[in-house]
C-alpha cells in the first residue's frame, strides 16, 4: 500500500474510533465504522446501535451500510471487510 493511502486509512480509523467513543457514551457497544468509496473518499460514518435499536444485527459495520443506503444508493461503492467470524456469527 502506498504512503498516501496508508495516511488516509489512518485518518478514517481515527474517525471510526471517535464513533466508538460516541457509542460508549450513549451506552452502546463501543464500535465505530467508516465507509469509503473505491477512491478512498468518505461516504458515511456511524457506530453500533444494537442496544438502542434492540437489534442484535445493528453492528457498526452493518449500520454504516444501512444508513448510507438510506441516504444515497450508489452502485459504485465497495465494501471491504475481514473474513474473521464474529462471536455472533458462530452461533449459526
Amino acid at each position: 500500500m502506498d504512503m498516501d493511502k496508508e495516511i488516509i486509512i489512518k485518518k478514517y480509523m481515527r474517525i471510526a474510533i471517535e464513533e466508538a467513543e460516541s457509542a460508549k457514551k450513549e451506552g452502546e457497544n463501543p464500535y465505530g465504522a467508516v465507509l469509503l468509496d473505491s477512491e478512498f473518499q468518505f461516504c458515511h460514518k456511524t457506530h453500533s446501535k444494537s442496544i438502542s435499536l434492540s437489534d442484535p444485527t445493528a453492528h457498526a459495520e452493518v449500520q454504516v451500510i444501512r444508513e448510507y443506503c438510506r441516504k444515497k444508493i450508489s452502485l459504485s461503492k465497495k465494501l471491504y471487510f475481514d473474513l474473521f467470524r464474529r462471536t455472533m456469527c458462530n452461533v449459526f
